[in-house]
């Protein structure tokens, strides 16, 4: 491949390092010398890379020029992220891998990842020839970036802001406004500050000269120690604010990483133990060993928490190239068609360090990391993969969590060891046996063998096979105990001993206790022993550090010149090991080989007994680990069988006379499967101010039979006299159907027509415009028993202070205030009267408020503008005070029916196109 000479010109001290802002004309002159040697070299990568992969047929000399354009343009592009010289190999072939992605028939059953790892060798030798010229593009950019700082666009504020708001969520959830303006005011100064600094150490090299790439980032550490020395405050409220800027300086390229920062940007070494994601009580246990070790579970946490920041997913959406990526598409899919079990793991992040919320922020930071959303970090988009994705935010959840350690579950029972040793250790005393099957009982239920396991680390490891021969003695000791109980609680006594020994073999301490912990769950709650084990053996599972292929020549080069001191990643080879073993063996074979190396060795040891005892404690492991079963989407109208839609000829009729007749058009959908026994109903209910009474409709279509896939529809007529003046109807549909194959499946869908005016007395109506985010009994919020929940919906407006606010009903201003002092969450109380069950009504999160207390409101009227609270920009609507559920927030009160337990915009799938 050809070299190429650096540009002849190089940028000068006087002209381009004494004053950064003039740094994009030198960074375009350099750019417009480098590229054609650049593309020279570019141009010979493919024809060694097809080879590699096989593709004998060379693509048209048109197709070769474009691969060579994309390639130096989308290297050129992403070069100021880069932070160190093997970084640039990663560059090159992620870029020329890209550009054949792009080619569909010459890329045509090749992967990314694949075609990445053919790209290593050539890329490698077009940095070696452009090795001078790349580290100037590089030096230039990353200058370059620094100065646009100045005048940051949309995006970059948005990065920066959430990044702040994600640390307040966590670290200071009741900091007043005042001092977030002031952190706010400090991260201005700090990036203005690193550009003047980093400024100044510019100018201390030689005029005529550009330092290096490891120079470069020298420079930027200065620079920002600098900087920080000038801040003043260390601390704003609970904010460390030099551990913020880390943050913010490694994402906008003002400040290297630095190991603790690759972890909590989701691509270090950083993985969960057992304690990592666990909560209270014997449920949150469960769950936290759940998502420590199951890959399965880990993906739908990481989806649900995804989806939970309705602003971020809708930003995704709008994005074709990404929705063609699969991680987006499956979690909006789970989102709407399995929102029980996501109410699951949102429900249990709600007890995680820093709230629900931060983990949403902390996964979001990962997924942005490796999309390269940060200009300050570099990451290959063709290790880009679903399994990376949930890796890498379980990996920067577990750092977030600060559970790295067992020395807190160690501690508490290193003075029981001693006591425990003898007991039960060798399983040859009935007695000692016995006493030790009490103390893991006191623990009170089984997951006390968790600790049982922890209290016996120190002599695990050496005394492995008599501890699998005490799980004889221990079990035997449990069932005389409790006699009485059922037998499957002495396989909780088999499952921690058998199981701790195993994890300490494969996975070391962490995998001891793991071991222990499952093996003892899984004896309590025998579940079918049909599983995948893969989740189990060789200790906990997620975070970078367990990622294969690829990937890991990216993790080399990023660690190698950026920061020293992180672990090293492995080999990251996925080992076959053969069939020879037999079942076991072939359920192990997508471990690491220095874990299955490790684990094949405890499989074929000589005694028959311990094969037998291993094999058992890892099924029940596995068996325990497995999730509930997929759940069917709560959607009022659209369930998994059918689908059912109802409009009325009009929504609004003036009072009669004359008589009127309003049309309702129903139409029902049969998905695949054929209905039978299909019966639909309808029927009207009216209040008013005189009278409120029940109209049942005739329905003579849609009954019996609808074939799979076919629609059925059907009209009904409600005749409006003088009885239905100033009046609400709510209509309802309800049909039944059994699919073929399945029980009988009811399902409904609410209209509202209004008749003249109707009294305010009671709410009518929306509150606002926008998309509904969570509905009357939502995971995020609405279901908090410590309050007795909220009856209540949240309506996302996308930007703070730009919707209006209306009154839904008539009443007098109970009260108005902002919350905990905040300027975003101004609150509103209605009271109303004449409206039986219905004290108040709520509106908050108001960034405005245009009403004062004891003003009397009416129906219709502003009350505001819509502000924010936790996950972005929405207004919250509720009936009567909290924990007050007598009075429903549905139809007719609200013009729609809202799914009472939806959780995000997908799952609640309502639009607001106008208020009231």
């Amino acid at each position: 491949m050809p070299a190429s000479a650096p540009p002849q010109n190089k940028p000068g001290a006087l002209a381009v390092l004494a004053e950064i802002d003039l740094i994009e004309p030198e960074l375009k002159r350099h750019r417009q010398e480098f590229t054609p040697a650049f593309s020279a070299s570019i141009s010979g990568m493919f024809p060694a890379i097809f080879s590699q992969l096989g593709i004998k047929s060379p693509p048209s000399p048109q197709i070769s020029q474009s691969l060579v354009t994309k390639t130096v343009s989308q290297s050129l592009e992403n070069i100021g992220k880069v932070q160190s010289a093997p970084q640039l190999q990663q560059l090159v072939a992620d870029a020329a891998t890209q550009s054949i992605i792009d080619q569909k028939e010459i890329a045509k059953g090749k992967t990314a990842e694949q075609i990445y790892e053919k790209a290593q060798t050539p890329a490698s030798q077009v940095v070696q020839a452009n090795q001078k010229g790349l580290e100037e593009e590089a030096v230039l950019a990353g200058i370059a970036q620094i100065a646009s700082l100045e005048k940051p666009d949309q995006e970059t504020r948005t990065l920066i802001a959430d990044e702040i708001q994600s640390q307040v969520e966590s670290q200071d959830p009741l900091m007043p406004p005042d001092e977030r303006d002031k952190l706010f005011a400090s991260i201005t100064s700090y990036l203005e500050k690193s550009r003047e600094n980093l400024n100044i150490e510019l100018t201390k090299f030689a005029e005529e000269s550009l330092p290096s790439l490891e120079e470069f980032q020298e420079i930027k550490n200065k620079a920002h120690d600098q900087t920080i020395s000038q801040l003043g405050d260390a601390k704003i409220g609970n904010i460390d604010l030099k551990e913020l800027t880390l943050d913010i300086g490694a994402e906008q390229g003002t400040k290297p990483l630095n190991p603790g920062q690759a972890d909590r940007f989701g691509f270090g070494s950083a993985e969960p133990t057992i304690n990592t994601f666990r909560t209270r009580g014997l449920a949150g246990r469960r769950m936290g060993i759940v998502l420590a070790t199951n890959k399965s579970a880990q993906e739908k946490a990481i989806l649900a928490l995804a989806t939970h920041d309705i602003q971020k997913m809708a930003e995704v959406s709008r994005d074709p190239r990404l929705m063609e990526f699969g991680f987006f598409k499956k979690a909006k899919d789970f989102s709407s068609k399995k929102s029980k079990e996501v109410a699951k793991y949102v429900n249990h992040f709600q007890e995680f360090p820093g709230g629900l919320n931060r983990a949403s922020q902390t996964t979001w930071r990962s997924i942005f990391t490796y999309l390269n959303r940060y200009p300050g970090i570099f990451v290959p988009q063709s290790i880009l993969n679903n399994r990376v994705l949930v890796y890498g935010s379980i990996g920067a959840l577990s750092h977030g969590s600060g559970s790295f350690s067992l020395g807190n579950v160690v501690s508490g029972a290193r003075g029981l060891t001693s006591g425990l040793k003898s007991a039960i250790g060798f399983g040859q005393s009935a007695k000692g046996a016995l006493a030790a099957g009490k103390l893991a009982l006191g623990a009170s239920n089984p997951a006390g063998w968790a600790l049982l396991a922890a209290q016996l680390l120190p002599f695990l490891k050496k005394h492995a096979a008599k501890i699998i021969a005490g799980t004889i003695g221990l079990g035997i000791a449990l069932w005389l105990l409790l006699a009485k109980l059922l037998a499957k609680l002495a396989a909780v006594a088999a499952g921690a001993a058998t199981g701790a020994v195993i994890g300490f073999v494969v996975g070391g301490p962490a995998g001891a206790v793991i071991g222990a912990f499952i093996g003892a769950g899984a004896g309590y709650f025998i579940v079918p022993i049909t599983k995948s084990i893969s989740g189990f053996v060789g200790g906990a599972s997620g975070g970078i550090g367990s990622l294969t292929s690829a990937f890991s020549s990216f993790l080399a080069a990023a660690s190698s010149a950026v920061w020293n001191t992180i672990a090293s990643f492995g080999s990251g080879l996925i080992g076959g090991l053969g069939a020879g073993a037999g079942f076991l063996m072939n359920a192990i074979g997508s471990l690491s080989v220095p874990g299955g190396a490790v684990l094949a060795s405890v499989i074929i040891a000589p005694t028959a007994v311990f094969v037998t005892t291993v094999a058992l404690g890892i099924f029940t492991g596995a068996a325990f680990m497995s999730t509930e079963a997929d759940l069917s989407a709560t959607r009022a109208g659209d369930n998994e069988f059918y689908a059912i839609t109802k409009s009325p000829s009009s929504t609004s009729f003036p009072n009669p006379p004359p008589d009127q007749t309003v049309l309702f058009t129903i139409t029902v959908t049969s998905k695949k499967l054929r209905l039978t026994d299909v019966q639909v109903k309808d029927e009207a209910k009216v209040q008013g101010k005189s009278n409120s009474f029940s109209r049942s409709l005739q329905v003579n279509n849609c009954q019996g039979l609808i074939e799979g896939g076919a629609t059925c529809t059907q009209q009904t007529a409600l005749s409006i006299d003088s009885s239905f003046a100033d009046s609400v109807i709510s209509n309802t549909v309800t049909v039944t159907a059994t699919p073929e194959g399945q029980a009988a499946k009811t399902d409904s869908v609410t209209v509202v027509v209004i008749v003249g005016n109707p009294p305010a007395e009671c709410p009518r109506g929306w509150p606002l415009v926008g998309r509904i985010t969570q509905g009357p009994e939502g995971a995020s919020s609405h279901t908090k028993r410590v309050y007795g929940g909220y009856e209540a919906i949240d309506i996302g407006t996308g930007v703070v202070g730009t919707t209006d606010v209306y009154a839904t009903v008539e009443g007098t201003v109970e009260n108005v205030w902002p919350e905990k002092g905040d300027p975003l969450d101004r609150r509103i109380m209605i009271k109303t009267a004449g409206c039986p069950g219905l004290i108040t009504v709520n509106y908050w999160h108001l960034s405005q408020t245009l009403v004062q207390k004891g003003e009397f409101i009416k129906y219709g009227q502003k009350l505001g503008k819509s502000g924010r609270s936790g996950s972005g920009p929405h207004s919250h609507y509720q009936f009567n005070e909290v924990g007050d559920r007598s009075f429903k927030m549905d139809t007719p009160y609200i013009p729609k029916t809202v799914p009472r337990s939806c959780d995000s915009e997908f799952q609640c799938n309502i639009t607001i196109d106008s208020p009231l």
